[in-house]
C-alpha cells in the first residue's frame, strides 16, 4: 500500500522524512534531514517543497521565505553564515530583485535597488551603524553624491571622503578613495548637503 498520514521513512542514502503523506508522497507539514547534513522543514507538495518552509545549507546559509516546485519563489529570507540577511523577492531558485534589503553584519542597512551583478545600483537607502544615513543613487556599492545626500555626518581632518567632488559651503573638494586624504576643516552635513557614502567595502553577495 501507499504512506498516508503521519510517518518516518528512513532512505538508504542517509536521508531521513518525518512528516505528513498523502498517496505515497511527502505532502503537508514535513522534516526533511538530507544525508549531506543540510534540513528542510515546512510544506511539501508531491515530494516537493512547496509553500512556507525553512532550509538549513551545508554552507550554514539558511533560507526561510516561499518555495514553487522544489525551488525558492516569492517572498523569502537568506541569512548568511557570516551574518549578512537579504531579504526580498525569488523566483526559479534565484534572487529577483530589482529591490530588496540587506542587513550587514556589522550593523549597515541598505534598501533598494540593485543590479544583475547584485551589487547596489540605483535607488535606494544606506542607514550606517553609526548613525550616518545615505539617500540618493548608487552605481556599484558606491553612493553618487551628485544624486543624493548624507544625513547626521560629520567631516573630520585628514578624512578618506571620495573619488568625487563633495560640496561644502560651495568649496569643491576633491579626494581619491582610500588612498589619498583631503584636510578640512570639521563641518557637519545637514541633508540638503551632497556628500558621498564613507562606506565602498560592502559588496551584497546573494546566490
Amino acid at each position: 500500500g501507499k504512506h498516508w498520514g503521519f510517518g518516518m521513512m528512513e532512505y538508504a542514502n542517509g536521508s531521513c522524512y518525518d512528516g505528513t503523506w498523502v498517496d505515497g508522497k511527502r505532502t503537508g507539514q514535513g522534516r526533511m534531514e538530507f544525508e549531506d547534513t543540510e534540513l528542510y522543514e515546512g510544506d511539501w507538495l508531491n515530494n516537493e517543497r512547496h509553500g512556507w518552509g525553512n532550509h538549513i545549507y551545508l554552507n550554514r546559509n539558511c533560507y526561510e521565505g516561499r518555495w514553487e516546485n522544489d525551488l525558492k519563489y516569492g517572498e523569502g529570507t537568506m541569512t548568511y553564515g557570516f551574518g549578512d540577511v537579504f531579504q526580498g523577492k525569488w523566483d526559479d531558485d534565484k534572487w529577483q530583485g530589482p529591490s530588496g534589503v540587506l542587513k550587514y553584519a556589522n550593523g549597515d542597512v541598505y534598501q533598494g535597488a540593485f543590479n544583475s551583478e547584485k551589487v547596489r545600483a540605483g535607488q535606494g537607502l544606506m542607514q550606517y551603524a553609526n548613525g550616518d544615513m545615505f539617500e540618493g543613487d548608487w552605481d556599484g556599492n558606491e553612493g553618487d553624491s551628485s544624486r543624493g545626500a548624507l544625513a547626521n555626518r560629520t567631516l573630520l581632518p585628514t578624512e578618506t571622503v571620495g573619488s568625487y567632488p563633495i560640496i561644502l559651503e560651495d568649496i569643491i573638494v576633491a579626494a581619491l578613495w582610500a588612498s589619498e586624504h583631503t584636510v578640512v576643516q570639521p563641518k557637519t552635513i545637514n541633508s540638503t548637503e551632497a556628500a558621498p557614502s564613507d562606506d565602498a567595502s560592502h559588496a551584497a553577495w546573494i546566490p
